[in-house]
């Protein structure tokens, strides 16, 4: 059974969301296989993993396979939990 570096406990292996923002690019790879610490919920790749990850960062799939999606930024400098008013999102 594989440990968690940081706090020794178990770790699951679920397919979770990968998400890395660059610049105004946000990549999203959905069902990536991934090492979940049960404790702590950090999250570990294992080596292939990682590698066809960065292949894919690096050699983007052809454009029929790629969804372009609108993304917002969050203006508000106040922390979600303390403000009054709705979030104001730009596009």
């Amino acid at each position: 059974m594989n440990r968690c570096y940081f706090c020794s406990s178990e770790l699951e292996e679920p397919l979770t969301t990968f998400v890395y923002a660059e610049d105004d690019i946000v990549w999203i790879i959905r069902q990536v296989p991934t090492y979940v610490c049960r404790q702590c919920g950090e999250k570990e790749y294992s080596q292939t993993t990682t590698h066809q990850i960065l292949s894919l960062l690096q050699h983007p799939p052809n454009r029929a396979a790629v969804r372009h999606v609108q993304a917002y930024a969050w203006l508000s400098q106040t922390p979600p939990s303390t403000f009054n008013s709705s979030p104001v999102l730009v596009a």
